[in-house]
This record gives C-alpha cells, sequence and structure tokens, in this order.
C-alpha cells in the first residue's frame, strides 16, 4: 500500500491562489545492502557476489553512457544521455563547447510500468505519522 499526503504549492498562474495536489509519502528509501539481501535469499550468490555484480553493473553502465551508448535492461528500462546545448544560427558555429548540461536519462520499461500503475494501491497518510 502506498501512503500519500496533500501538498499545497500555489500556484503560477495566479500567484496568491494554492492548488492541492496528491503526492507519494516515502516510508524510507531501499539501499543496495536491501537489494543484496533480498538477491542473496533469492538466488545461490552470497551476499558479496552479488555486490559484486551491482558494482560491476554501475560500472558497465557508466561506461557505455561515456562510450556513446545507450543501455537497455530489459524488464527495467534504458539508460541514455540526456545533454542541453546552445542554439547557433549556422552549422559551422555548433561545436562541442556548446553543451550547457549533460545527464544521465532513464526510461521505464513499458512492462514494468503497466505491472506498478496496475498494481499500485493509495491511502491517505494519516496526520499523526
Amino acid at each position: 500500500m502506498i501512503e500519500y499526503i496533500i501538498t499545497a504549492l500555489e500556484d503560477p498562474r495566479n500567484r496568491p491562489n494554492k492548488k492541492y495536489y496528491a503526492r507519494p509519502a516515502y516510508k524510507a528509501t531501499r539501499t543496495l545492502n536491501d537489494a543484496e539481501q533480498h538477491i542473496t535469499k533469492a538466488s545461490s550468490l552470497t551476499k558479496a557476489e552479488t555486490r559484486g555484480v551491482v558494482i560491476s553493473l554501475v560500472d558497465y553502465i557508466k561506461q557505455a553512457l561515456l562510450d556513446g551508448e545507450s543501455v537497455k535492461i530489459d524488464g527495467l528500462g534504458t539508460f541514455f544521455l540526456r545533454t542541453q546545448s546552445e542554439g547557433k544560427n549556422t552549422e559551422k558555429e555548433v561545436s562541442f563547447r556548446d553543451f550547457k548540461n549533460t545527464t544521465i536519462g532513464f526510461k521505464t520499461d513499458a512492462e514494468l510500468r503497466k505491472d506498478v500503475a496496475r498494481g499500485a494501491q493509495f491511502r491517505k497518510k494519516p496526520k499523526n505519522k
């Protein structure tokens, strides 16, 4: 069950007025250690082997992105570089110096997105928590 809270935010089109939005109230953040314990229980891997695999996967994703490639992990999604650059009037004026921001993008696998949306159940978080 996913608890939610209600948050008041200023309406940017009508500054003095507020609008109210439902937002997930996350109970906790699960860590790599939590994942290691879960995977270890569900497989024949030790915790150390699991950690090594996860660290290797992160290194692999980083290197692929730095090599100009995207990384698709079936059932999870695709990692890719997202960039912003300054527009120029002519093609000759454009260079690598025009990149202003480079971040990592992630597009969730469609089936994972559907499964989570189908399984999501919400309830309002009690105020005393």
